[in-house]
This record gives structure tokens, sequence and C-alpha cells, in this order.
């Protein structure tokens, strides 16, 4: 879901996401969440990380470095709906 949303946010290159996802698959990790994004949307809007209208991600510039970014809760519940 990282790559997915940091692609989103145009912090990551979709080649280098695909990159990411191709090597979690291959050593067999999940790719996407089996639970339903409305459940997630409401777990994430409760997390500790929260402060006002946003929250804070570890998110990808690329393979190797990654960044905290704040993200507002309103415009990820879409990409949440979005990336399920």
């Amino acid at each position: 879901m990282a790559a997915r949303l940091s692609v989103k946010l145009s912090l990551l290159d979709d080649a280098e996401a695909k990159t990411i996802e191709n090597s979690f698959t291959a050593i067999g990790l999940e790719t996407h969440s089996p639970v339903p994004a409305s459940e997630l949307a409401k777990a994430m809007i409760m997390d500790k990380k929260k402060s006002g209208d946003t929250i804070s991600f570890i998110l990808i510039e690329r393979i190797g470095k990654c960044i905290i970014h704040p993200v507002n809760i309103d415009a990820l519940e879409g990409v949440i709906y979005d990336l399920s």
C-alpha cells in the first residue's frame, strides 16, 4: 500500500512501485490488503499518528529512501478506496 500511495501522491514513479510489488510477490508477501477499504479508513482515522486533519505515513521516494509524509485525512480516504 505504501508504494501505491506514494505513486498517487507523486512521490514515487510507477515503474519503481511495480518493482517493489513484484519483489514482494516473488517472495510470497501480499501486496493487497484483505481488509475492506471502509475498515481501513476507520482504523486510520483513529490512528495515534493523526494530528488535526492529517496523518503521518512512511512513504517511498525511491527504493531505499523512505520519508515521513503528512497526508490529509479526506484525501487519504479517497486514495484508500481507489487502491482497494
